[in-house]
């Protein structure tokens, strides 16, 4: 279980999660400062989804993203949009079960 988004992280995960989460401003996620149990809560809050359920998908976009470090955008775009459409999960991350 992942307590905090690790800083080199920090700056690509929130812009993934503004992405699955769109009502989620950029100053209510800096404001959680990276802390996996303040943004399974505002998630919660915000969209009424288990804490739990907010906190595996969040750790996913974490492991996705530091699994992917320096690959580029339009790398990761495509290797996303295929997983969406294949309802796979990013590699090296929880599958959930």
């Amino acid at each position: 279980m992942l307590d905090s988004i690790p800083t080199q992280d920090w700056i690509k995960a929130k812009g993934e999660i503004q992405k699955i989460w769109t009502g989620l401003n950029a100053d209510e996620l800096e404001q959680t400062h990276g802390d996996v149990s303040a943004l399974s809560t505002l998630v919660h809050d915000r969209y009424g989804i288990s804490q739990d359920e907010a906190q595996k998908k969040i750790e996913e976009v974490v492991s996705f993203n530091a699994s992917h470090r320096g690959t580029s955008e339009s790398d990761l775009s495509f290797e996303k949009s295929k997983m969406d459409n294949e309802g796979a999960t990013p590699p090296n991350t929880p599958s959930g079960k």
